[in-house]
């Protein structure tokens, strides 16, 4: 007889593996490289993914248990936006559709794909096994890769190399490059972070070469940003004190200024649109996303207190969203959810920086989580921050007394690596 613990921690576990991989295996696995209609993939594993959220969130639901403050102001943002959501759509009707022409959309990512399943980790954060979402996550992951680098055959050739790439119909090239992120920094993670056996290591490197040969092939630069601020953060805190971590890093960076030259040579011949990319950055190219945030910042001055409209209301830029998670919340829900926003923002970024430095269970999400924070600061809405509200969501559950005080004999999660430590 299976009891109800093991069916909980199934399930808490299925939804997290969802969450942060589950997208990209399904639309890899079931969408040939350009189909036109990834909706007939896409809604039903958005569905089923809402189902397993509803399970766990029935699972491990308590009324009576008290959020920290940091999660309350997280359901109080929520709750200001899916009002905003209602009074624009539904009372005023004056929204422009630019993504979406049918608004019903932005209620079903909001609450559908981005709330519930938040919520459901916010419950069942105690029975996610780190162990076993770290390994099914990292092999699914790099077979993912392997299966995108098969279907779009020119990630393998010279002359697209000037050309970024997709992972498939469903996955554009900034989500590709973030995706091969988080697969890059799941294998540093346990190179860095673990004790296995040498040739599991090496299985890492291979694993963490392959997946920057795919962020740099795709193309965008927020994926490269995040791969390297968040390598230099793993970097420093491998060792135990911060001057042995301050002295690697020295080095590492002198190797790089010495060898500067030959390492952008070396990238410049097999993925020749990522040095173009980053020099575009250098110079201040933007892609139009300043046009976007004067936009969206000029709107939240003209309605400070409770915001105008959840995209850009007016101009040439009206029905897109600033490609900025605080400048959008501003936008959005004026003063309050603006900074509500910004202030958890702040809270979960040190808390992440606590976790990886006590190599605490949870460092792995805190890992992620900033990595996502990157992107949301140059793309994505709101209503697409499924991955991030749920990483978010999970690392202000560690700011609660009951995880600080939380034995390790009692907690299911297993350490994905040996030397793991949960702060005392």
């Amino acid at each position: 007889m299976i009891s109800k613990e093991k069916v909980n921690i199934f399930f808490s576990t299925l939804l997290a593996y969802l969450i942060m991989v589950g997208f990209a295996v399904i639309t890899t696995v079931f969408l040939p490289f350009g189909a036109e209609d990834t909706q007939l993939v896409t809604i039903p594993f958005r569905a089923f993914t809402l189902a397993i959220a509803l399970i766990v969130l029935f699972l491990n639901i308590n009324l009576k248990k008290r959020n920290n403050i940091y999660l309350t102001l997280l359901l109080v943002f929520f709750a200001l936006y899916i009002f905003r959501l209602f009074w624009s759509i539904t009372l005023v009707g004056d929204t422009v559709a630019t993504h979406f022409p049918n608004h019903n959309q932005y209620y079903w990512l909001t609450i559908g794909v981005v709330f519930i399943p938040m919520l459901s980790m916010m419950y069942c954060y105690k029975k996610i096994n780190v162990t076993l979402l770290f390994w099914t996550v990292l092999v699914s992951g790099l077979v993912v890769l392997l299966f995108t680098m098969q279907a779009n055959t020119a990630i393998m050739q010279a002359d697209a190399a000037t050309v970024r790439q997709a992972g498939n119909a469903a996955i554009n090239t900034i989500s590709y490059g973030h995706y091969a992120t988080m697969i890059a920094l799941f294998s540093l993670y346990g190179l860095l972070f673990g004790n296995q056996r040498k040739y599991v290591n090496l299985i890492f490197i291979a694993g963490f070469l392959f997946a920057v040969f795919i962020v740099l092939r795709a193309g965008s630069r927020s994926p490269i940003v995040a791969l390297v601020v968040i390598s230099v953060i793993m970097v420093f805190y491998k060792g135990k004190k911060k001057l042995t971590g301050m002295l690697f890093l020295a080095f590492l960076a002198s190797l790089f200024l010495i060898f500067r030259n030959d390492i952008i040579m070396l990238i410049n011949s097999f993925a020749p649109i990522a040095i173009d990319r980053l020099e575009l950055m250098a110079e201040g190219d933007s892609s139009e996303r300043d046009i976007l945030l004067k936009y969206a910042w000029n709107q939240f001055l003209d309605s400070p207190f409770f915001g105008r409209d959840f995209v850009i209301a007016h101009g040439i830029a009206a029905g897109e969203y600033p490609h900025n998670i605080i400048i959008e919340s501003f936008m959005a829900l004026g003063v309050l959810g603006g900074g509500i926003m910004l202030f958890l923002l702040i809270i979960a970024s040190v808390q992440s920086l606590k976790l990886i430095k006590q190599r605490d269970i949870f460092a792995l999400f805190a890992i992620i989580f900033i990595q996502r924070l990157i992107l949301h600061m140059f793309s994505l809405a709101i209503y697409m921050g499924d991955i991030f509200f749920c990483l978010l969501a999970l690392i202000l559950c560690t700011k609660s007394k009951d995880y600080i005080q939380h034995d390790k004999s009692e907690n299911v999660s297993k350490y994905p690596v040996e030397n793991s430590e949960r702060p005392v």
